[in-house]
């Protein structure tokens, strides 16, 4: 067992999706997998039927199952917490129930490099962006032309990298870690509800953890689907997802905004403020989104000058996804 890898499976309204993801973990190569799935208090979750879809599909080298299902919805951040705590592996990895491994040898290539790497207490690597089929639209991660020694290297080069011009580079979902990482550096802030990587690449980040990558495809995921996709900016089922990224600006980047641009964080900041407090009003409302349009006119040029192209995506209105 002292090779085990606990795959942690973040389950929350997956329905069929989730044997999808479960299909990538069962065809693994690596010999010592322990499935771990937590949902998070899902409207339907059959927990016998996935067991036994598991037991009927899975080969040698799965050599434990645990299923969670929490009582009351948590959020991602908890939720995942949860199966780190319960993860009995040296290796963890985690992956949402409506993505996919990209391929086979992906555990088996991600804990290679560990093995290799002694030093280095967590590996990343890319995701392929899909859609709700599926079908491949984009690769992101530590992208190919990026100067990886570089940012690497430099600590402040590397936070103004992540914050500013790559969010995605440290993602969960593209990670494999050794427990020891939790037990030393502590499990995902659970100030936050649904964003878990982008507080824990800043922690990696400011702490000068030494960060392992290799250029390989880890995960295929489901971009198009979720609230957090939809091309209206203010469905008020955002508002969670917006009070969280206001809890970043302020708690994560607010200490380090002297390093990633004060301007940036707060006019980032004040977006974040807009989002919420805009969603909070009643539809009806236009005099009460009037003003608050005015009062927050300076950071929305701001915004708009400098993300024109996500601009350019809200004004296309509702996702069909």
């Amino acid at each position: 067992m002292s090779d085990l890898l606990s795959i942690i499976v973040l389950s929350y309204k997956s329905n069929n999706m989730l044997y999808e993801t479960l299909d990538s973990i069962l065809d693994q190569n690596y010999p010592n997998i322990e499935i771990v799935i937590c949902d998070d208090a899902s409207p339907v979750f059959d927990e016998n039927q996935v067991k036994k879809y598991i037991s009927d599909h899975k080969k040698s080298n799965i050599t434990n199952i645990q299923i969670i299902v929490n009582s009351k919805n948590v959020g991602t951040v908890k939720n995942l917490n949860y199966g780190i705590r319960s993860a009995k592996g040296k290796y963890i990895k985690a992956i949402a129930g409506d993505d996919q491994l990209a391929s086979p040898e992906v555990c088996s290539c991600q804990i290679n490099y560990l093995k290799n790497h002694p030093k280095t207490n967590f590996v990343v690597g890319n995701i392929l962006e899909c859609d709700d089929k599926m079908n491949p639209i984009s690769k992101s991660g530590f992208l190919v032309e990026d100067d990886h020694n570089s940012i690497f290297t430099k600590k402040n080069s590397l936070l103004t990298y992540i914050v500013r011009k790559n969010q995605k580079a440290l993602s969960t979902q593209a990670m494999c870690f050794r427990k020891e990482f939790f037990e030393t550096e502590g499990l995902y802030d659970e100030r936050f509800l649904l964003i878990e990587d982008l507080p824990m690449s800043i922690k990696i980040v400011q702490n000068e953890k030494r960060i392992g990558y290799i250029n390989k495809i880890c995960v295929k995921h489901r971009g198009q689907v979720g609230v957090s996709t939809s091309n209206n900016a203010f469905n008020k089922r955002k508002l969670k997802y917006y009070e969280d990224l206001e809890k970043y600006y302020r708690i994560s980047l607010e200490p380090i905004k002297d390093t990633i641009g004060k301007m940036y964080v707060n006019m980032r900041y004040k977006i974040c403020q807009f989002r919420v407090e805009y969603c909070q009003l009643e539809n009806s409302d236009w005099i009460g989104k009037l003003k608050l349009v005015i009062r927050y006119s300076v950071p929305l040029m701001y915004y708009m000058r400098t993300r024109s192209s996500r601009v350019l995506f809200y004004l296309k209105g509702e996702s069909k996804y």
